[in-house]
């Protein structure tokens, strides 16, 4: 008895050995299973391809980002905006404009770039220090060709690397680095001119300039039909110029209205400043007034409609659009539509508040920079219509100012028209 248990006694010690070896393992048992875990663990060679990886991912994520890029392009000129979420407008300030220079329509991230300026051939806004700049261009006249216009982009500026570019048939997309900045270009060619955005911002600005870009391009038409456009509030440059027709030896001038809307100071050229004392907005004229005005030389209006679709326009341009310039110029003009008062092709910046003869030399009406008078479409290409002079003799009859004791020629029209400056804070 006693032996057994005896034997009892030692096995269970044996067993209860084992056991405390299992929960603590000895160090010359736990060293392989410890060599065995560090040896594939390998840090230098984990981090070379971490590394590797990071690379291939930014790769291919930029790969991505020049792909929708091109994306973009190809489905620019879609009539319903793809905005950004509505957190993200507020974020950045985002307006949906009509660039008043190139007539494009484009999102802008207004508070990244809250300055604005004129650029050669387009309009520019930038962030206060240049971290991020935006460029409309517009480049026409008889030579002119797509393909031409992506040689002269992807070399000029000097300092500019391409990384990739892509020449559609009737489009192409340029991105790469400017300098220490990252750019993107996009541009379309339709009716012998080439219409494109030039988008730049600082590198180490990429993570929050990669979603505004994409939102940008995701509603940027350059030749987008107005009807369409869905743009409730478009862009006013600060400084905008316009012409209005003297209808009053007395100082009355007859202008665009949205060319004088939002002024806080009116300007006429040569003159002094203006008053605003009457609107019409259901044909967009406006009439403004200056005191004391002496040597001006009233055009009067044909009450008849226009005979013939050609049409003479006499307007002061932009200087932006003369070099500087302030003379009296001419353009020619067609009412679009089988008669309807659209104007076909848009005259230049400038010509908001124009005078229009007919072939009789007969002034028969205003030019108003918008899609239309009357209801109906308006073609992509036409951006102007015509105000009827019947329109504006009811418009000053209501303002109780007589259109008297002019004449109704070129020549008087190019002596009857003045340059309207608009200056808004």
């Amino acid at each position: 008895m006693r032996i057994a248990c005896a034997v009892l006694i030692f096995v269970a010690a044996t067993l209860s050995a084992s056991a405390e070896d299992d929960r603590f393992p000895s160090p010359a048992k736990s060293q392989p299973a410890t060599a065995a875990k560090e040896k594939p663990a390998k840090p230098a060679a984990s981090k070379s391809a971490k590394q590797a990886a990071t690379k291939k991912e930014k790769s291919v994520r930029d790969k991505s980002s020049k792909d929708d890029d091109g994306a973009n392009a190809a489905n620019a000129n879609s009539a319903t905006p793809q905005e950004p979420p509505a957190t993200m407008k507020e974020r950045i300030g985002w307006r949906l404009i009509e660039d008043p220079v190139t007539h494009m329509r484009l999102g802008l991230p207004g508070k990244l770039v809250p300055q604005s300026a004129d650029s050669k051939t387009g309009s520019r806004w930038m962030s206060a220090r240049g971290e991020v700049q935006i460029e409309t261009f517009r480049v026409a006249g008889a030579g002119t060709t797509l393909a031409g216009v992506f040689e002269q982009q992807k070399k000029n500026p000097a300092n500019r690397r391409v990384e990739a570019n892509k020449l559609n048939a009737d489009s192409f997309v340029l991105t790469g680095l400017q300098g220490l900045k990252n750019f993107h270009v996009h541009a379309q060619f339709k009716n012998g001119e080439v219409r494109g955005l030039t988008i730049l911002h600082d590198q180490a600005m990429e993570g929050i300039m990669a979603p505004v870009v994409t939102a940008m391009w995701g509603v940027f038409v350059p030749f987008p039909d107005y009807t369409t456009a869905g743009i409730s509030n478009p862009y006013r440059r600060k400084v905008e110029y316009g012409t209005g027709i003297v209808v009053s030896d007395t100082g009355h001038i007859v202008t665009d209205r949205r060319l004088v809307d939002g002024c806080s100071v009116i300007v006429v050229a040569e003159h002094g400043n203006a008053d605003r004392i009457a609107e019409d907005k259901a044909a967009d004229l406006a009439l403004i007034r200056l005191y004391g005005a002496r040597n001006l030389k009233p055009i009067v209006l044909a009450p008849e409609g226009p005979k013939g679709a050609e049409l003479t326009l006499v307007g002061i341009a932009d200087p932006q659009a003369q070099a500087g310039g302030s003379a009296v110029t001419t353009a020619s003009g067609r009412l679009g539509n089988g008669g309807a008062n659209t104007i076909e092709p848009s005259p230049v910046l400038g010509f908001a508040g124009a005078a229009a003869l007919d072939a009789q030399g007969r002034i028969v009406g205003v030019v108003s920079e918008r899609t239309s008078v009357v209801a109906g479409p308006t073609p992509a290409s036409s951006r102007a219509a015509l105000v009827p002079a019947a329109m504006i003799l009811k418009f000053l009859e209501e303002a109780k100012v007589v259109n008297a004791g002019g004449r109704d020629t070129i020549a008087a029209a190019k002596t009857g028209v003045v340059r309207v400056i608009c200056v808004r804070k």
